[in-house]
């Protein structure tokens, strides 16, 4: 049951924020559980897949997703997660455990100190003078994705915490529409690391099915909250949650 209520809370919070629930998922299972942080990032790859699936199905049918966008950046998305999964299994996981929670951190303070005026801006601008965005920079959002997906395959994360502020700050898409593409994305970014932790011999796959039950309804609670709450609330709780996350694993280092 405990299981299963923290995959209904890790659906819940990654349906909304397009995070996919690795940073709730990895943390918890780690710092309370004492599992150890590569057993838990494949547990966590493999929820994932299971919520950004539900997520990405709900946002898309109210076409908030940027289909032909999201499969132009996981291009290189997909390699970078390759990469990231192989490297992982070489790192102590004590430094796995540093590099998440300074990750997190740095991601919560990219949101909190610029992304939120940034989307403000922006969906302003779209709502007032064009009902259209142009989508800017994507040779080097490409590059960036690349390390989003190595980050995600490494740290089972799905890769939303650097998707997002990209999609955001970089290439001038408004909020629910990052939110939406990055639930998408990560379907396939997780998957892809799923799979290589899977071979590994890195996955309790009992754990992973109680999780999945809850993300279940947590995902489908998720995204109906998600497509009707207001960006700015959007993009605060985003911020929230990365700060909860960091401050949890870097206290959690013994």
């Amino acid at each position: 049951m405990i299981f299963i209520v923290v995959g209904f809370f890790a659906g819940l919070l990654g349906a909304i924020t397009g995070l996919g629930g690795g940073i709730i998922i990895v943390p918890v299972l780690t710092i309370f559980f004492h599992i150890p942080i590569h057993k838990a990032i494949g547990i966590s790859l493999v929820a994932i897949v299971v919520n950004s699936s539900l997520a990405s199905v709900s946002y898309a049918r109210k076409g908030f997703t940027d289909i032909r966008l999201g499969l132009t950046m996981e291009q290189s998305t997909i390699f970078g997660a390759i990469c990231g999964a192989f490297i992982s299994g070489y790192f102590n996981a004590k430094i796995l455990e540093f590099i998440f929670g300074i990750v997190l951190l740095f991601a919560a303070i990219q949101m909190v100190s610029s992304l939120g005026n940034v989307i403000a801006e922006r969906e302003i601008k779209i709502r007032h003078l064009s009902p259209m965005y142009r989508v800017k920079h994507i040779p080097a959002g490409m590059i960036l994705s690349f390390f989003a997906g190595c980050f995600a395959g490494m740290l089972g994360v799905g890769g939303g915490i650097f998707k997002i502020p990209i999609m955001c700050l970089l290439m001038g898409v408004p909020v629910k529409v990052a939110v939406a593409t990055s639930s998408f994305m990560i379907l396939l970014t997780g998957a892809t690391g799923a799979w290589i932790f899977f071979i590994r011999g890195d996955v309790y796959l009992e754990l992973a099915v109680l999780l999945s039950v809850g993300i279940l309804a947590g995902s489908l609670l998720g995204s109906y909250i998600g497509i009707r709450m207001k960006s700015k609330w959007q993009s605060r709780l985003f911020a929230i949650v990365l700060i909860a996350a960091a401050i949890r694993m870097l206290t959690g280092i013994k």
